[in-house]
């Protein structure tokens, strides 16, 4: 039994306490409400802490406005940069197109002249040959001639002399 004094006891004092903070600002039944509330809720499971009132200073206040402007100049600069980007790949890609055709170009005159230059050194040995060939019969025909005027002088010669001795 005196168990059952000294929990009576311990009971009436926390009950005493409890009332005494729940009177300190002149509030009892307010606060006797939200306290009963607050059981409620943790008895049944139902407790979810409220979130504490931010209390805010006008310099903590400037500071944000502050750092949100800086977020909103650094946005529209990423942004700004992002459309440079965009532009400079789109030039790029261009130029890059560019370079291939005029590569392109490049490499098909470089077959045209290489072509050509094979074409003429080809003509040039074929003149060089046609050359000596025409230097060879021009000689042959000098031989020719030169031995037909030898047969036709002889003979001239020779008529003159048979008509020498005949006259």
């Amino acid at each position: 039994m005196a168990i059952v004094g000294f929990l009576i006891g311990i009971t009436l004092t926390i009950t005493v306490g409890v009332f005494g903070v729940l009177s300190m600002d002149g509030g009892f039944a307010e606060n006797l409400r939200a306290a009963g509330l607050e059981l409620r809720r943790r008895i049944t499971g139902q407790h979810r802490p409220a979130p504490a009132a931010a209390v805010r200073s006008a310099e903590v206040d400037n500071r944000v406005r502050g750092l949100q402007e800086e977020v909103k100049v650094m946005q529209r600069l990423l942004e700004q940069g992002r459309v440079e980007r965009e532009t400079l790949l789109a030039a790029a890609r261009q130029s890059a197109e560019d370079i291939e055709t005029l590569r392109a170009a490049i490499t098909a005159r470089d077959e045209r002249i290489a072509t050509m230059d094979e074409a003429g050194r080809s003509s040039s040995d074929e003149t060089l040959r046609l050359r000596e060939q025409l230097g060879s019969r021009d000689a042959e025909l000098a031989t020719a001639r030169l031995e037909r005027l030898t047969r036709l002088v002889r003979q001239s010669q020779a008529a003159r002399g048979e008509r020498s001795l005949a006259g």
